[in-house]
């Protein structure tokens, strides 16, 4: 049985990335266009894309992976 990634799933991972990162949850969001998902982070008055995968599996191995790598200080 394999595991499906969905948007909810997603938006859980983004949020603890944000509580591992100590941002507010409101800093980092993701939004799902024609050419895949793409995460954005607060920066002033907008936003500053930070990246952008084509399919949900690789945004989730780049929010595990800012979670895991994350420096808490």
């Amino acid at each position: 049985m394999t595991s499906r990634i969905t948007p909810k799933s997603l938006h859980w991972r983004a949020a603890f990335a944000c509580k591992v990162l100590s941002l507010e949850p409101e800093e980092l969001w993701l939004q799902r266009s024609a050419t895949g998902w793409h995460c954005y982070r607060r920066f002033g008055a907008g936003a500053q894309a930070v990246i952008e995968c084509q399919t949900a599996a690789e945004m989730m191995a780049f929010l595990r992976g800012v979670s895991f790598g994350a420096d808490p200080r």
